[in-house]
């Protein structure tokens, strides 16, 4: 047989290479392909644009970090918020280098190092600069020494501001009033950030994007578990901000069961509804409305529990014989042929208690019979039949 000339071989030999290199190229593009990936940017952009002027940005986290400072070095973009990492505070040269940088923040000592004698706490740093700026932090702080002076972390945006609560005997601006916080929620709350709805299989746990919507995930929580703790005291303007924020955090989940860290908060639906639930207790808002919202909530919690989105232990086995209970009393049970009193909210006043009986099932009640019906209900049982969740 005549040998292939060297010229065709060469041509065969780059032919196979190159269409192996196109199968693998066209193979992986998607998931490679980062050419509209801005993810990063707009997360620094959003916890950025939620900081008061001339705050004081006390970070950690190297995506939060490098993402602000990208921001402000290269785009000039909010170069008014003072951005300092705790983690770089801890360095010898920290103070001494870039103090310069920090106009009018008053650094207690060489350090961020509690335990050595040239280093402070974290309560004298903000001793020290309490009153000229707004202080603020995000994933926390790295020791709890700020308690011991009296002040408290308080959601705001993606961070946590330090506050110090009334003193209605010494009253001054910095002071933190909770129920103005809880109306204002609507304002600082995180809104949906354009990263919410990033693709999980190419960006999985690990991966700055998905620790990105994670964080908004972790700010949007602790809003509402921080507004479900105001509720006894400011249940006007707590309740409703603790139901905005769970609407929005529920809209933002994936609608799919993603086998990541996000399932966990399935929860949220059993929070929203516990919201709700509080909120026919207490008579604040549209009942009929809420009873609606109840139902809807609690069934898609029990629907993604029966999907395997979260491990059934004992405490979920309670949530989904609690629900069922207490769905079918009458003050929260659902019926659409009431729905003409969504119109608008529902306050009633009953002056003489009603005979109700929650096993007739045949009997259609009013809405002054369902409220009479809970006000007595909460009178006679201990607050330990409220529904798992919230206690």
């Amino acid at each position: 047989a005549k040998l292939i000339p060297a010229n065709v071989r060469t041509y065969a030999v780059s032919g196979i290479v190159g269409s192996v290199l196109i199968f693998w190229l066209q193979k992986h593009w998607d998931r490679m392909d980062q050419s509209s990936n801005y993810v990063v940017e707009q997360f620094g952009r959003e916890v950025l644009n939620l900081m008061p002027p001339s705050a004081l940005f006390l970070t950690m986290t190297d995506l939060t970090t490098n993402s602000l400072r990208y921001l402000q070095v290269c785009h000039h973009h909010r170069q008014d918020v003072l951005v300092a990492d705790q983690n770089l505070m801890s360095a010898e040269w920290f103070v001494d280098g870039q103090n310069k940088n920090f106009p009018g923040v008053a650094f207690p000592a060489r350090l961020y190092w509690p335990s050595r004698p040239d280093g402070w706490t974290m309560r004298m740093m903000v001793d020290n600069n309490f009153g000229k700026f707004r202080v603020f932090t995000f994933a926390g702080s790295k020791e709890k020494s700020y308690e011991e002076a009296g002040y408290k972390m308080i959601p705001f945006g993606y961070a946590e501001e330090f506050a110090r609560p009334m003193d209605y005997n010494n009253l001054n601006p910095w002071q933190l009033n909770e129920s103005m916080w809880a109306e204002t929620v609507h304002m600082h709350l995180p809104k949906t950030p354009p990263f919410v709805n990033i693709s999980l299989a190419k960006y999985p746990e690990g991966t700055w994007e998905y620790k990105a919507l994670d964080e908004y995930y972790i700010a949007v929580n602790r809003y509402g578990l921080h507004a479900f703790h105001l509720m006894n005291e400011w249940p006007r303007s707590a309740l409703p901000a603790c139901i905005y924020t769970f609407e929005q955090a529920t809209r933002d989940l994936p609608n799919y069961k993603c086998n990541c860290s996000f399932d966990y908060y399935t929860v949220w639906y059993k929070n929203l509804g516990t919201c709700y639930y509080q909120s026919i207790g207490k008579e604040i808002g549209n009942l009929q409305r809420h009873r609606r919202l109840l139902k809807d909530s609690w069934g898609e919690y029990l629907r993604r529990v029966d999907a395997g989105y979260i491990y059934i232990d004992s405490g979920v086995q309670q949530d989904q014989t609690s629900m069922a209970r207490i769905l079918d009393m009458p003050p929260f049970k659902y019926d659409p042929a009431l729905d003409h009193l969504e119109q608008g909210e529902v306050y009633v006043e009953v002056e003489q208690p009603l005979d109700i009986d929650p096993e007739d099932e045949d009997r259609v009640y009013s809405e002054e019979e369902m409220l009479e019906y809970h006000r007595r209900m909460q009178e006679e049982q201990p607050d330990d039949d409220l529904p798992p969740g919230f206690h």
